[in-house]
């Protein structure tokens, strides 16, 4: 069984950028268990995102966990999420998200390159007791930080989460 880091997901960009990252790499499975094992099937329209290019606002709507496609077992978490949008700014919609045991930097340089989109992870890890910070700017690492305490639960800004 997994220890998760559990975090926020930020990502920064044109709400079409984000809409086609959202459209092409967040997908939720369920997996059947029958006779000859596991059977593994996307779910249909468990993912939505919703952007009217004269309101101000764009919507993330994630029925169950979708995983990030691309990475080892990172996942939105379940929720509807609501961000602003202003005209000719790069939009930035904030998320839950968790990892099995760790945030790797790689498939999210990748995807900002791939999607024109910033990411910045921020996760909390409660068993191994450590926090990690990573930004990705226009396909390159801004920031890079794995963050250790003495005193983990004293110290850290949110000891419970994650583990």
């Amino acid at each position: 069984m997994a220890n998760w880091v559990e975090g926020k997901l930020k990502i920064r960009g044109k709400p079409e950028d984000i809409k086609r990252w959202v459209e092409e790499c967040l997908h939720c499975y369920t997996t059947n268990w029958l006779g000859d094992g596991a059977h593994t099937e996307l779910v249909e329209g468990a993912v939505r995102f919703e952007h009217d290019p004269d309101s101000e606002e764009m919507y993330l709507y994630v029925d169950k966990n979708a995983r990030i496609e691309g990475t080892r077992r990172n996942f939105v978490e379940k929720g509807e999420y609501v961000d602003t949008c202003e005209e000719g700014k790069k939009s930035i919609l904030v998320v839950r998200m968790k990892a099995a045991w760790n945030i790797e930097e790689q498939p999210y340089i990748e995807m900002s390159k791939k999607y024109n989109l910033d990411f910045r992870v921020y996760g909390y890890e409660m068993g191994m007791e450590f926090n990690k910070e990573i930004e990705i700017v226009e396909g390159e690492i801004a920031t890079y930080r794995l963050i250790q305490f003495k005193d983990y639960k004293w110290e850290c800004p949110d000891p419970k989460l994650g583990g």
